[in-house]
């Protein structure tokens, strides 16, 4: 997974459109895992987007040296 800098900086920044960007970029590996700990789509997409605003609150203390998928 290969996210831009520029976008997780825009991110930081609290522009919208970046965050948008960047969940429609992290929306297919995202929720691929959260299928594997539900039962249905609804209770997985539930959990995805819990998980995507814990991700964008921490999004300051994303290191570089880590792969951004690992990380999220």
């Amino acid at each position: 997974m290969n996210i831009e800098q520029e976008l997780l900086q825009r991110c930081i920044d609290k522009e919208r459109k970046a965050q948008f960007a960047l969940y429609k970029q992290l929306y297919g590996f995202m929720m691929s895992i959260c299928l594997r700990y539900c039962n249905n789509r609804e209770d997985a997409q539930s959990l995805l987007n819990l998980g995507y605003l814990k991700l964008l609150n921490n999004l300051e203390k994303y290191r570089q040296d880590v792969p951004f998928g690992l990380w999220a």
